[in-house]
């Protein structure tokens, strides 16, 4: 966590004396917070789980016609998808992912390339921040 906390202090540009006032809110996932602000500091590997993980638990809120473009099976299914995001909102996200399963992996990177990282794991401001081996984002 140390080099996490040093990642941090250097992107935040902080002194050596302000950067003690970085405190360990939840080390299980790198969270960090100082000042008002909330941080998650990750690697590369954890970061593209986090997004996929965010991505998994979210696809009931995605574009329709984005999903359709991962469903394995012919024909258009948009309004299909539309009404269950309607009607089920949350609730439909096993449906969707069933849809999906198959081209899954597919949909995650692409859905990456399309918004960035920073889109899924930074609510504050979707941005991604890079601090040598790490990647920073507000909460």
């Amino acid at each position: 966590m140390e080099n996490r906390i040093k990642a941090l202090a250097k992107f935040l540009e902080l002194s050596e004396e302000e950067a003690t006032e970085i405190e360990v809110c939840c080390e299980e996932r790198c969270e960090l917070s100082y000042g008002g602000g909330e941080y998650i500091v990750l690697t590369d590997d954890e970061a593209n789980e986090a997004a996929r993980d965010y991505i998994r638990e979210s696809l009931w809120a995605f574009k329709a016609s984005w999903i359709n473009d991962y469903i394995n099976i012919d024909g258009n299914l948009t309004e299909f998808i539309e009404s269950m995001q309607e009607k089920r909102c949350e609730s439909c996200n096993e449906a969707i992912y069933a849809l999906v399963k198959d081209r899954f992996e597919d949909l995650v990177e692409d859905s990456i390339s399309a918004d960035g990282r920073g889109h899924f794991i930074a609510p504050y401001d979707f941005e991604e921040n890079e601090e040598g081996e790490y990647f920073i984002y507000r909460q």
